[in-house]
């Protein structure tokens, strides 16, 4: 699909009649990018995770999106310094960040480690706890 300018704006998932925005909301969904800092060489290709993720970050800032929606496993075991990978990439982001937990992002009773909860995730991420609603 082409813009009156030209542009082309990607496949249309949905189209609702109401409530009907001046200007398309563009959003950049991601997933399970299961940062870490530590892995090497695994068959998971875990080892390219921060990369991954960096490479996404630069295509929604290259887009101009209005959110970076980010639908849960953004690390690989909810670790501090999988976080602060994870903290270091999304940094560079120019739009608003969304996010929900993944089973990767939270606590689970066999952890060695204390793994921020959901409430904890949501503030960080989330913009408040969960439920949450946000308007772009």
């Amino acid at each position: 699909m082409r813009t009156a300018a030209g542009s082309t704006l990607g496949p249309v998932l949905a189209h609702l009649a109401r409530p009907r925005p001046e200007a398309p909301t563009r959003l950049f969904v991601a997933a399970d990018s299961h940062v870490t800092p530590t892995a090497s060489g695994t068959w998971k290709v875990l080892h390219r995770s921060e990369t991954r993720l960096r490479t996404a970050v630069d295509v929604a800032n290259d887009l101009a999106v209005d959110a970076f929606v980010f639908l849960g496993d953004l690390t690989r075991d909810g670790r501090d310094r999988e976080y602060a990978a994870a903290d270091a990439v999304l940094a560079e982001l120019s739009s608003p960040l969304v996010a929900v937990p993944g089973n990767h992002d939270v606590p689970k009773v066999w952890d060695d480690y204390v793994a921020p909860s959901a409430a904890a995730f949501g503030e960080r991420y989330g913009l408040g706890t969960y439920p949450r609603r946000v308007t772009v």
